[in-house]
């Protein structure tokens, strides 16, 4: 027979599915999430291929899961794990293959030159991305709560965490040197106070108190505002291989 067919199928989720497939031929299944690829492709099909020859080695088989009306045609199985090791968001098939060094060896020489198939390399970088084929901005309303006053943590970089005491303290600091309300919603402050707190820097160290670990810590560091620190981990995630550190 050249062909694998199931008919009836019911296993899972699926509605009365017929399998048609031709063997000696690469077969895909694809479909949105929960559509049921896994129900037909494993659940059933590789189950019950395994079953059945299975059974011919043990003398009696062993019904899985899957459910359905009838089949034919079918063969030995194989299920094959997939595991991603490589959590380089610049590697593609091309890099991971090596296709430049492929291509650097055809005779017709179509490249005149062997960096421009690199595209990993700096010479070939998107110098706007970096490289990761998209750009990481800071959404300013997302950074802050307007609602919120300065004593209520309004700033999102610094609103949790292990050091959140420790910026939100240096914040209140800065404000008090400053003669920055922390009692009204950050939507009602001057733009001079505004840019103060998101861009601003303090001309000197300034010494604080906070709370890690359950002990009063003092410290003397500089003010700076949020949205620059903001930036500075943006920084850090495009000079970064794992670019979701931050990313939340």
């Amino acid at each position: 027979m050249k062909f694998i067919e199931i008919n009836g199928i019911t296993t899972h989720n699926l509605k009365n599915i017929d399998l048609h497939i031709e063997k000696n031929k690469i077969t895909a299944i694809y479909g949105r999430s929960g559509a049921g690829k896994s129900s037909l492709a494993f659940s059933t099909l590789y189950n019950l291929c395994k079953d059945e020859f299975d059974s011919l080695e043990n003398g009696f088989p062993e019904q899985g899961d899957y459910i359905l009306e009838s089949y034919s045609g079918i063969i030995p199985s194989i299920s094959i794990n997939q595991n991603n090791f490589n959590v380089n968001p610049k590697s593609t098939i091309y890099s991971y293959l090596r296709f430049p060094n492929l291509l650097s060896n055809n005779d017709k020489n179509l490249i005149p030159e062997y960096r421009y198939l690199k595209i990993n390399s700096p010479y070939n970088t998107c110098k706007q991305c970096n490289g990761l084929g998209y750009e990481i901005e800071i959404e300013q309303n997302k950074l802050i709560d307007e609602e919120l006053t300065l004593s209520e943590k309004p700033f999102l970089c610094w609103k949790n965490g292990s050091l959140s005491n420790y910026y939100n303290n240096l914040l209140l600091k800065f404000c008090k040197e400053k003669e920055i309300p922390i009692d009204i919603p950050f939507k009602f402050l001057t733009e001079d106070h505004k840019n103060l707190l998101l861009y601003g820097k303090s001309d000197h160290k300034i010494k604080f108190s906070f709370k890690h670990n359950g002990k009063i810590k003092q410290k003397l560091a500089y003010y700076i505002g949020a949205f620059e620190y903001s930036n500075s981990l943006i920084n850090e995630i495009k000079n970064s291989s794992l670019p979701t550190k931050y990313k939340k």
